[in-house]
């Protein structure tokens, strides 16, 4: 009886250590991932297309929510690519003689 409580206490130890190790190891991986500028774009035009369905049909509950998240990704792609410039089609399209 008493090797059994000491098998079992060295397998609650060996547990715990284990689940604190991957839990460190997925920390860890969900702070090096950046997703890509182009998963972020993707991102972006399907919440500007539920931004204007929901401005059509006045949901505004919904288009205030998805305002937020649409701001929130812009955030996000400027913070993981602060060197790209922001496009301006203006700028881009005019050709001065």
């Amino acid at each position: 009886m008493r090797i059994h409580r000491i098998c079992l206490i060295v397998l609650l130890a060996l547990l715990t250590c284990g689940a604190s190790i991957a839990e460190e190891n997925s920390e860890q991986r969900a702070a090096s991932y950046v997703p890509r500028l182009s998963d972020l774009m993707v991102v972006i035009q399907i919440r500007h297309a539920k931004l204007f369905y929901a401005v059509k049909a006045r949901n505004w509950p919904l288009a205030d929510f998805e305002l937020e998240q649409l701001v929130g990704t812009f955030k996000e792609a400027g913070r993981y690519y602060p060197d790209t410039p922001p496009y301006d089609p203006w700028r881009e399209n005019r050709k001065f003689t």
